[in-house]
């Protein structure tokens, strides 16, 4: 019988979220995989991805079904991901680029990940704008304005 693994991974919302209620939400979603589903889920299955893995990852998928991997960078596409909390870019440079990148203090994500797919090594920019996506950015919006007009939301919304 084919053993068939899950991996559930969050993204920028429970990112957002932090601390003990993104504990609660994924202990819970882990306890409903051991009790009612047939996947089975390793220890480390269910987590949050850090944004650098998020924008990565959606790179990686979009190039493969493009069927652009093994290429060069320049035979890639860039991805641009406006999610509900954050807004995700990634595309790859050249590695003169990539060596002219900032570095960052210990424990920050880089700039630039290298990668190596289908034989070739790529050097990805990727970059998580945490809070810019699409339900977070309304959020503020409705915040900031508070019961004076907004011209972004219809007159008399509340909600």
């Amino acid at each position: 019988m084919t053993k068939i693994f899950s991996f559930f991974q969050a993204t920028a919302g429970l990112r957002a979220l932090g601390g003990e209620a993104s504990d609660k939400i994924l202990q819970s979603v882990r306890e409903l995989l051991k009790s009612r589903s047939t996947l089975i889920s390793e220890a480390n299955g269910v987590k949050i991805l850090d944004d650098s893995q998020e924008g990565s990852y959606e790179w990686v998928i979009i190039n493969y079904l493009l069927g652009n991997l093994g290429r060069t960078y320049q035979d890639t596409v860039g991805i641009v991901d406006l999610g509900g909390g954050s807004v995700q870019m990634a595309y790859a440079i050249s590695k003169n680029a990539a060596s002219r990148a900032p570095s960052l203090p210990a424990g920050q994500d880089n700039y630039v990940n290298e990668m190596y797919l289908k034989g070739s090594k790529y050097y990805l920019y990727v970059h998580s704008y945490l809070h810019y996506g699409l339900l977070a950015t309304r959020a503020e919006i409705l915040k900031a304005t508070k019961d004076s007009g907004n011209p972004c939301i219809l007159e008399g919304f509340y909600g």
